[in-house]
């Protein structure tokens, strides 16, 4: 191509600047080359799976926390005897949420509307099964399963 078809350059004007070039990539992800040699870093999308994961672990650990006050006053009114399912319950949260977090927790956090509703769908159900084995654990009132996560929903819907 010749000088004119990109317009008259006047004497003693510097060149146009070229473009700028990105720098190589420093991640480990993988690299691939454009059309015009350049290196271009390829983004990995982390998985739904580990999304759903990681924020159902935070969720879950978070949550196990808010069995403290139950423990203090099944111990308040009743003593020992109660604080012992509360304390299973909230160990079982703790433990779960940390085998859900722990081995994703290193990922970038990349949200979208599919996972959220995972997110939500799995948390609702995680925590009416972990929230009814107080009352399937102690010993007055000792309930079936379908009646525990029964007074576990209608607890946390507060209907």
């Amino acid at each position: 191509m010749k000088e004119a078809d990109f317009g008259p350059q006047a004497e003693g004007e510097p060149p146009e600047a070229s473009p700028p070039t990105r720098a190589p990539a420093k991640s480990s992800a993988p690299v691939a080359r454009g059309f015009d040699g350049k290196r271009w870093r390829i983004e990995q999308r982390r998985s739904p799976l580990k999304t759903a994961l990681y924020m159902l672990g935070v969720l879950m650990i978070v949550f196990s926390a808010t069995m403290l006050p139950p423990m203090a006053v099944a111990w308040w009114y009743d003593g020992w005897s109660m604080v012992l399912p509360f304390a299973e319950a909230m160990g079982a949260m703790l433990a779960l949420g940390l085998l859900f977090w722990l081995p994703v927790h290193r990922y970038k956090v990349d949200l979208r509307n599919r996972d959220g509703f995972a997110v939500v769908v799995l948390f609702w159900v995680s925590l009416s099964v972990i929230g009814a084995l107080p009352f399937m654990l102690s010993e007055n009132p000792h309930m079936r399963l379908v009646d525990a996560v029964f007074e576990t929903v209608s607890g946390l819907t507060t209907t």
